[in-house]
């Protein structure tokens, strides 16, 4: 494996982080796929992508939190290129880094709408694998779709229960309005 380590100029990655970080507004869990074209750097993200030109070399995709990228575009550079190097599991850039994950690459991205909710993040299990979601980034955010979910059934059954309602009934009846929302099928 060779090193991963991308040039670009810092004024126009500054330029379209920020850019990117307006409208898509990362949140902690939501993550960033980053790839490399031989000449781009490629960030796909909820509802986005941007590219920039860069140079160095850079094998496969890693998935980073896409907040501390919106961070990137907020700090201080030293003139000269921005860096971005993956080393012992970490972006690196210039001084701040953040943990990573090396996959494969992978053209069958699922692509999300910017505004998508914690229906959208749900519907997501009930049509793709836990890998797919998992290679697009959409793992955290599937997660803390389902913990809002069990908090929102937690609260129906409690107030449901003395009519026989329980949670698998709750379970189910989420399951069943995500399919005929049709959200499985824009997903």
């Amino acid at each position: 494996m060779s090193d991963n380590i991308l040039y670009m100029d810092r004024d126009l990655l500054v330029k379209n982080l920020t850019a990117w970080a307006k409208i898509v507004h990362p949140r902690n869990h939501d993550e960033a796929i980053l790839s490399f074209d031989g000449s781009v750097l490629i960030v796909d993200t909820r509802g986005a992508t941007i590219k920039t030109p860069a140079c160095g070399t850079w094998d496969g995709e890693f998935r980073v939190c896409a907040a501390f990228l919106a961070m990137i575009a907020k700090v201080a550079h030293p003139k000269g290129p921005i860096i971005f190097c993956i080393k012992d599991d970490r972006l690196r850039v210039n001084t701040s880094s953040t943990p990573c994950v090396s996959q494969p690459t992978s053209k069958a991205l699922i692509h999300l709408p910017i505004d998508a909710d914690t229906a959208v993040y749900l519907a997501l299990k009930l049509r793709y694998s836990m890998e797919q979601i998992k290679a697009s980034g959409f793992l955290k955010s599937l997660q803390a779709a389902e913990s809002q979910c069990n908090r929102d059934i937690c609260s129906a059954e409690q107030a449901l229960s003395k009519y026989g309602v329980r949670e698998e009934d709750l379970r189910a009846l989420v399951d069943q309005a995500l399919i005929e929302s049709g959200l499985t099928a824009k997903v």
